[in-house]
């Protein structure tokens, strides 16, 4: 049995918003209505701590702990796809489709690596790619990804190791279908350039979007979080 305390029930019915968080193997969250409850959701696979969860894939990322000891973990429908005690992760990391790559921002304990980094061979290797970048997103074909560096979206060509400047804004995204990127402009307006870097599209002003834009597996929908007059 939990009790939530008023004011804590207060706050959250004022702001409109969500609480929730991961504990081990369990994801358990408040809702809020006439009588605020628990609910808990059973995590497939191994206990994670600091589970997040990666929409378009359905992967849960987090930390396994055996032993006393804790490795960055990567698991889908209960089956671990990666798992490394050396990797320290800030922010979402995304593993390429073939699943041989691990895109992060973080830390590699092993070489002391830091910033925006390739892992391959399930951390024997590790590329490091920028200091300063973030936010990062595969191409549909593994061969590239984009991210974002000082408020600047850049693309990264993993054959060639050059970098091709998209615009100045932040928070990319690649579609799964491979066509397009979205990310939000230095004027605050999500816009969508196809995968050349040549051709954008206006979608529409996100100065009140609270997070990136996902997109749907089939590329035909987006999903965020938006701040309304309600809040």
């Amino acid at each position: 049995q939990t009790t939530l305390l008023p004011d804590l029930v207060l706050r959250q019915r004022e702001s409109h918003s969500a609480i929730g968080w991961a504990d081990a193997g369990r994801l358990q969250f408040i809702v809020f209505g006439q009588k605020p409850r628990m609910q808990s959701y059973t995590l497939p696979g191994p206990p994670l701590w600091g589970a997040s969860l990666h929409g378009p894939s359905g992967q849960i990322f987090g930390d396994i702990v055996a032993d006393g000891k804790h490795a960055f973990g990567a698991v889908l429908d209960g089956k671990v796809l990666w798992e490394d005690p050396a990797l320290v992760v800030q922010g979402n990391p995304e593993i390429s489709q073939d699943g041989k790559r691990l895109l992060l921002e973080g830390r590699d304990k092993k070489t002391g690596a830091k910033g925006l980094l390739v892992v391959e061979e399930q951390g024997q290797k590790v590329t490091q790619i920028s200091h300063e970048g973030k936010n990062p997103s595969w191409s549909s074909d593994d061969a590239k990804f984009v991210y974002e560096e000082n408020d600047v979206v850049l693309i990264y060509d993993l054959r060639s190791k050059e970098k091709q400047r998209v615009g100045s804004g932040t928070w990319p995204s690649w579609s799964p279908d491979g066509k397009w990127i979205s990310y939000r402009n230095s004027e605050g307006r999500f816009v969508l350039v196809d995968a050349g870097g040549r051709t954008t599209r206006t979608l529409f002003d996100g100065k009140n979007v609270l997070t990136p834009l996902h997109w749907s597996p089939d590329s035909e929908y987006f999903m965020y979080v938006a701040k309304t007059a309600a809040w």
